[in-house]
């Protein structure tokens, strides 16, 4: 077996020389060491990249799942089943993998989206409570007070109320354009 393997220079900080791994055996423990040593470089420099192509992967993910909330965010089937099937994944890899790198469920994602648009439509329209919430997603108009109330503290129509005197606050950067929360 003539196999040739690179390795650092034994007295160290020379450049890379050629070794024959069928000498190895037969020229002792040193060249162990080295091939030992090399061979540890080799992995974690595969972890390395394995790393790096693994968080593109979830920036990319990541936008694609927020994009399609952004795009569907009034269809009152969006959830986290729909976004699978857009992506054609599995349900539960996509809710595992998205909350392990942002710390948010998908559901809560969509919810949070949808109170900051019906935030916009209360501010800015004089329409009905209950036409906000089917224009923001929510079939059940309990269910959007309820939210509503969950994630601001104040009801819709007491949000209404006080932000018109006020001036309607903007909503929030994180839903002008979807961002990922993965470091760069």
């Amino acid at each position: 077996m003539n196999m040739n393997f690179f390795a650092p220079h034994p007295a160290g900080g020379g450049p890379l020389r050629i070794l024959r791994l069928d000498r190895l055996r037969r020229n002792g423990k040193l060249h162990v060491r080295i091939l030992l040593g090399v061979t540890v470089c080799i992995v974690l420099a595969l972890i390395a990249a394995s790393s790096v192509y693994y968080l593109t992967f979830m920036r990319i993910l990541q936008k694609e799942i927020n994009g399609i909330i952004a795009a569907r965010y009034a269809d009152p089937n969006l959830g986290l089943n729909y976004i699978a099937d857009a992506l054609d994944m599995s349900a539960h890899h996509i809710s595992r993998v998205y909350r392990q790198h942002t710390l948010t469920p998908i559901v809560d994602v969509i919810n949070e989206y949808r109170i900051a648009k019906a935030k916009e439509l209360l501010c800015r329209t004089n329409l009905p409570i209950s036409e906000i919430a089917g224009r923001t997603g929510y079939t059940n108009t309990s269910y959007f007070h309820r939210k509503f109330k969950q994630l601001n503290g104040v009801t819709p129509a007491e949000f209404r109320k006080s932000n018109r005197a006020a001036g309607c606050p903007s909503a929030p950067a994180a839903y002008a354009e979807p961002q990922t929360a993965l470091p760069q």
